[in-house]
């Protein structure tokens, strides 16, 4: 979980806990990357707007390594805005949802996640 955000980003991180998640938090894109890299999570969550390195940035460094291709990349975003639901979209982001992060939401990213892996273990026709 990535966010610049103290706040949100405990209120998220407290959330994925109490539903049985792992979270590992960091407050910038540049920070977290490493350890993305090393702990190949199955969902990243990060915020849209953060100084350095925004959301899509950061997705857009995910997708780059092949490792992290098929990770899940969920941004999340205080607002609704069209400009940055394309940006997301263009670098594959796997969703973009709006803060804050209720059970709702938990739930939302635990549907992404497992249609994700369902996908990735599907047989492709021939």
């Amino acid at each position: 979980m990535v966010d610049d955000d103290p706040i949100a980003r405990e209120t998220m991180a407290s959330g994925f806990n109490e539903a049985g998640h792992q979270v590992y938090q960091h407050i910038a894109g540049a920070t977290a990357l490493p350890r993305i890299l090393r702990k190949r999570p199955d969902a990243v969550i990060v915020n849209l707007v953060m100084s350095e390195m925004d959301g899509v940035a950061l997705c857009r460094e995910i997708r780059f390594h092949a490792g992290l291709s098929d990770t899940v990349v969920i941004i999340v975003s205080g607002v609704e805005n069209d400009y940055w639901a394309k940006r997301a979209e263009e670098e594959s982001a796997s969703a973009l949802t709006l803060k804050p992060m209720d059970r709702a939401g938990v739930a939302e990213v635990e549907a992404i996640v497992r249609n994700a892996k369902e996908a990735m273990i599907q047989p492709t026709a021939a």
